[in-house]
């Protein structure tokens, strides 16, 4: 109920967001919100992961028009300790779809800096997905994700997390749950936001020294300039889990 009149609030907000005003709706207290962050730790000893799942709020898998409409794009920044942004990519996640990724071997395997971190930041946005030549919702590119009408941000993505904790026994370690939080993104950074399943989206263009703004500029530098590295993994069917060593 809260989301729903979040949205219809929201919504008042993008007549006029066309004519240079970021819509009214930053961020919510949602389980599916479009600015997620979580870590992983001690990755020098085991693996953590990060599950994900849409949870069909743009559309459907039955009756949408056109049946893709529902696809997000979960999109990935991985920080090392030191705050810089050592990878990026992006997952297509559908209505009810399971995804997951592994911090071992998908997001620090191909960093782009010499040292492989053991512990990582880990910040997700929901997107709606770009057209392909057929009209389908299926492409996602994790350097321009929010930065305008054609891929804005979307509600629905869901993410749960696992990581390794030392437990009461010296040397042993437990898998444990990562509680993936809500962000807020600056509403003078810019940005574009879909409000609901019939597309409209309003926003302004990025601005420099915002959050929005270097997570992907900076994902695109890695694309254009790493030759290769800092692009991780992307998502495989299925979920993970956590496992004691």
């Amino acid at each position: 109920m809260l989301k729903q009149f979040s949205i219809v609030f929201a919504a008042a907000a993008m007549s006029t967001a066309a004519f240079g005003q970021w819509p009214t709706l930053l961020t919510a207290t949602y389980d599916d919100g479009f600015y997620q962050l979580g870590y992983a730790a001690n990755l020098n000893v085991g693996d953590s992961v990060i599950n994900l799942s849409n949870d069909g709020f743009n559309g459907g898998v039955y009756g949408a028009t056109p049946a893709s409409l529902g696809n997000m794009c979960a999109n990935v920044y991985v920080f090392d300790p030191q705050e810089e942004e050592v990878a990026c990519c992006s997952c297509l996640v559908t209505p009810n779809g399971l995804n997951s990724l592994s911090a071992k071997n998908d997001l620090i395997n191909n960093v782009l800096t010499p040292a492989i971190p053991s512990s990582i930041v880990i910040k997700i946005t929901g997107t709606q997905p770009t057209v392909d030549k057929t009209g389908a919702f299926s492409i996602c590119n994790p350097a321009t994700a929010g930065t305008n009408g054609f891929n804005p941000l979307e509600y629905g993505l869901v993410v749960w997390g696992s990581t390794l904790e030392p437990s009461g026994t010296a040397g042993t370690y437990n898998a444990v749950n990562v509680p993936y939080k809500e962000g807020l993104l600056s509403p003078t950074g810019g940005g574009w936001l879909k409000i609901d399943e019939t597309g409209i989206a309003g926003g302004l263009p990025i601005v420099p020294g915002h959050e929005l703004a270097g997570l992907t500029q900076l994902c695109a530098f890695i694309q254009v300039e790493g030759t290769g590295y800092g692009i991780c993994g992307s998502c495989r069917t299925g979920a993970l889990s956590g496992t004691k060593q």
